[in-house]
């Protein structure tokens, strides 16, 4: 199982409020500026993938945590675990992914980093024997 060993979960919290915030704005000063008038489509596509962003990465369904190099959401990861209790469960990270077979089946966690570059520091965690 994963446990959280270093970092505050707090500021990450709070860093990913600013990020979500700070795309709130943009979206909205682009709506701003074409109001009245016909979007481009790639304004439209712009707004699009930021809304699609801020959906995935609200504060209450995304926890970004470092594990073995890789940044993964540990909220997803602790969900499963409460629908697994009781299940034989093994944890394997490789560089892309940390994945989490479980009798009937697996979750794999694809690393969040490369989609969370701004956030300076992650909490870390490490697998527990």
């Amino acid at each position: 199982m994963l446990k959280i060993v270093s970092g505050s979960v707090e500021d990450v919290k709070a860093e990913l409020k600013i990020i979500l915030s700070n795309l709130k704005k943009r979206v909205s000063a682009i709506k701003k500026e074409y109001r009245g008038r016909q979007m481009p489509v790639s304004k439209q596509r712009e707004i699009q993938e930021l809304e699609q962003f801020q959906r995935i990465f609200k504060v209450s369904v995304m926890l970004p945590v470092e594990v073995e190099g890789i940044v993964i959401n540990y909220k997803a990861y602790e969900d499963m675990l409460k629908k697994l209790k009781g299940q034989w469960v093994q944890l394997k990270v490789d560089s892309q992914k940390l994945t989490l077979t479980y009798e009937s089946g697996k979750l794999e966690l694809y690393d969040l980093r490369p989609l969370l570059t701004s956030i300076k520091q992650f909490p870390r965690a490490v697998i527990e024997k």
